[in-house]
């Protein structure tokens, strides 16, 4: 399944084996942190992946009931805050 050019979103509840998977397979992370906190569904362990050497972004998600804005800056922002 990942195999190729895969980026995978969101990675909230990614434990310590799914990162040495992802690592493996070269698969990269989107980070969504305006999503996830609308959804509560808690913040992606951000500083731990990338200690991990797997590649990670910031994404936005503009469906309805998920964020509803595609704000790169507000993501960036509230990234930060997240991991403070």
């Amino acid at each position: 399944m990942l195999t190729g050019w895969t980026i995978a979103a969101h990675a909230v509840w990614i434990t310590d084996a799914d990162m040495g998977i992802l690592k493996a397979r070269g698969t990269g992370l989107a980070h969504n942190p305006s999503s996830n906190m609308k959804l509560s569904s808690g913040a992606a362990p951000v500083v731990k992946i990338l200690q991990r050497g797997i590649p990670m972004g910031l994404g936005t998600t503009a469906s309805r009931g998920s964020n509803n804005d595609v704000n790169l800056m507000e993501e960036m922002d509230m990234a930060a805050k997240l991991q403070s």
